[in-house]
Order: C-alpha cells, then structure tokens, then sequence
C-alpha cells in the first residue's frame, strides 16, 4: 500500500512538473510572437508581402491569445506597413488606428509615437501633406526618453520629406539635420544613409553641386555597409543626377549606368521585388546620355528596355478598363 501511495505520489509531481505555468505558457507565446514577426520582417525587406502578411497576422494572433497589448499594436503597425507597400490604404489606415487606439490605451509613448508616425507616412504617401505633418507634429508629443531617440530621429526625417514637398528646404534641411545627428549618435547605418541621401536632395535643389555629392557620396558609404541594395541603386541614380546637373555628363552616364546595373539584378535575386517604376525613371534620365556619351549598341539596348516597359505599362492599363 505504502509502495503504491509512493508510486502514485512520484506521479502526481512528475505530471505537475511536465505542464507548463501560466507564466511559462505566456512567454512561449510571446516568444513565438516575436519569431513570426522577425519572419515577417525579412520576407517584407525582401518585397515579399503576401508572405510577410501571413507572419504578421501569426504574430497578431498569438500576442492576442495572450493579450499581450504591447505585442498586438506592435503586429498590427507591421500589418499596416504591408498593406501601404501593396496599396491597400483603407487597410492600411485601419491598421495603423488600431495600433494607436491599443498604445493609447495602455499609454506607451514609445507606440503612440511610431503608430501617429505611421499614420503621418500613409499621409505622405497620398500627398496630403498638410495632414502628414499634423500625424508627425502629434507623434514628437511623445518624444519624452532617451530610449525613444530612434524613433523621433524618423519623426524628423519625415518632417524634412514633408517640408521639402511644401518647398521650404530650410526647415527640411533643419530636420534632416537632426535625425542625422541622433542616427549617427545611435550608429544606425541604414537611416544615415537616408538622412545623407535626402541632404543630397536638398543641396542639389539649391544648386551646391560639390555638397550635394559629398552627401550623396556619404549615403552610398552607409547603404554598402550595411548592404542595402535598392539604397545603393538609388544613391548611384542620385550621384547620376547631380553630375549631369553640374554638367560632368560622363561621370553622370557612368553613375547611371550602375544603377541599371543593381535595379536590373534585384529582380533577378528577389523576383517579387518589382523596380519597374523605377527603371522607367532611370531610363529616361539615361537615354540621351546613352545617346551623347555610349555607343549606338548602348542606346538601342536602352531604348528597347524602355519602350518594353511603356507597352507593358500600356496593356496592363488596358486589362483594368
């Protein structure tokens, strides 16, 4: 008798030890949460978006099996993002609104302040500006801890975009400023790298060729450090645009040209991610330079591509109607 009490003893407190918590079960699926969303993360960097959705909406869905609240306006800002790169901006919206609802309901700064900047981006995305900047102006309310300095430093890149649309380049050059100060105090490659890039914009408009090159030349360093390839491409396209403007057209076809050269091949490593409004753009910047400074072999190569993509563009036109 006493041999089964025993058994039945050893039992009871093996099976209790083979069962998680419910501290245990809730880190799990935070953890797993935080693993969907790091999924969904590389397929979006990679134009992947139907399949970063599905990880995203993973990750919403075992933060809210939990509610963990924190962890669900996180996932759906990401969800969010997904749907503003596929040009669903009424999902998009939604999105971004709940994420702001739930940070404004616990009052996480840190998420108020990325999900107003969200909401600030689709504006500027529709080019309703005046309505971005109101989104970006709420956002920097929330700017109160070091730990946050990341996310004002976007607030502030943004701002810039914003106030370089409106035409006031003092006030964007102030703001470009400034995230570049905090990104290069935070080390943060790829936003330097735009930071810098925007800087080459805004002296390029102001006809200070020499600094705009610098800057662009600076946004080219960070993007290879960090290998950001479509950044790359496009600080090349921008070298392209200032030499042809301070009338170095050589040097420009020959920035231009590599351009070409990575926009071409990122649809061939990342088939999905489409650049085809971006090739357009380069190809008629680069054409009457083919046509000045390459060989005839050059120019038909790249008025062919064009043309390709115009007929393309056409007959996909034609299938909506």
């Amino acid at each position: 008798m006493r041999i089964l009490f025993l058994f039945c003893l050893a039992m009871f407190f093996f099976s209790c030890s083979s069962v998680p918590s419910p501290k245990e079960e809730l880190i799990e699926k935070q953890n797993q949460a935080v693993e969907f969303a790091n999924y969904g993360n590389d397929y979006f960097n990679q134009g992947l978006y139907d399949q970063a959705l599905e990880f995203f909406k993973l990750s919403l869905a075992y933060n809210g099996i939990v509610y963990n609240e924190m962890g669900v306006a996180q996932a759906y800002n990401a969800i969010g993002k997904v749907y503003m790169a596929q040009a669903d901006y009424e999902s998009t919206l939604t999105s971004f609104q709940n994420a702001y609802n739930l940070a404004e309901r616990i009052d996480h700064k840190q998420l108020k302040l990325r999900s107003l900047n969200n909401i600030g981006e689709l504006y500027l995305r529709l080019k309703d500006f005046n309505k971005a900047l109101e989104y970006f102006e709420s956002a920097l309310k929330n700017e109160v801890v070091v730990t946050t300095k990341e996310d004002v430093a976007v607030v502030y890149h943004n701002l810039g975009i914003v106030y370089k649309r409106l035409g006031d380049s003092t006030k964007a050059l102030s703001y470009f400023q400034k995230a570049l100060s905090i990104n290069l105090q935070k080390k943060l490659a790829m936003e330097i790298a735009s930071n810098y890039y925007m800087l080459a914009s805004i002296y390029s408009e102001k006809g200070d060729f020499i600094k705009a090159i610098d800057m662009a030349e600076q946004a080219l360093k960070y993007d290879k450090k960090v290998e950001n390839s479509l950044g790359i491409a496009k600080d090349y396209q921008a070298l392209g645009i200032i030499a042809q403007k301070n009338g170095q057209g050589v040097d420009a076809y020959y920035y231009l040209k590599i351009a070409h050269f990575i926009y071409l091949n990122l649809e061939v490593v990342y088939p999905n991610f489409k650049t085809t409004s971006d090739l357009k753009a380069l190809l008629e910047l680069i054409l009457p330079l083919a046509e000045e400074f390459g060989t005839s072999d050059d120019y038909s190569y790249y008025k062919r591509l064009l043309a390709s993509i115009e007929n393309n563009s056409v007959n996909e036109n034609k299938g909506k109607e």
